[in-house]
């Protein structure tokens, strides 16, 4: 009995460093959503004040060429910062392209959407989640 008492506190204590572990990154993704909420809203009001792109170095000619409103580029914003977030806490890491048909290989499937690209990811850090839409793009344009 004395001999099984070290090993049982050494499993107990690595079960409890690997509860923690998971615990912790269980709650870092519940943050992340929750700041999510507050990012969107804000970026929402982009659409209602286009003239706050130009913080990001965008300009009313930039987003008449890219053949967006920019209503419809605070949409792009909100819906990759959204991605994004998602991304990071769900696949943390992935740079491989959108499989296809999912939602966001859809919306890269879109001219409109690969032409109004270079302006949304001037308005992001490049990540692992942008390099993803990179990725799907340079797919769906080389077939």
């Amino acid at each position: 009995m004395e001999k099984i008492l070290p090993y049982t506190a050494i499993f107990v204590s690595a079960l409890s460093l690997i509860g923690t572990y998971w615990f912790n990154r269980r709650l870092m993704g519940v943050q992340s959503m929750s700041h999510l909420a507050h990012l969107i809203q804000l970026e929402r009001g982009i659409a209602d004040i286009p003239s706050v792109f130009k913080f990001h170095g965008i300009t009313e000619d930039n987003i008449k060429e890219a053949g967006v409103t920019p209503e419809e580029l605070a949409y792009l914003v909100v819906s990759t910062t959204a991605g994004g977030v998602y991304h990071r806490t769900h696949s943390p890491g992935d740079e491989k392209a959108f499989i296809e048909g999912s939602y966001r290989y859809k919306m890269c499937s879109t001219g409109e959407f690969r032409k109004a690209w270079p302006l949304v990811k001037n308005m992001m850090n490049e990540s692992d989640f942008t390099k993803r839409i990179d990725a799907t793009i340079i797919l769906i344009e080389s077939t």
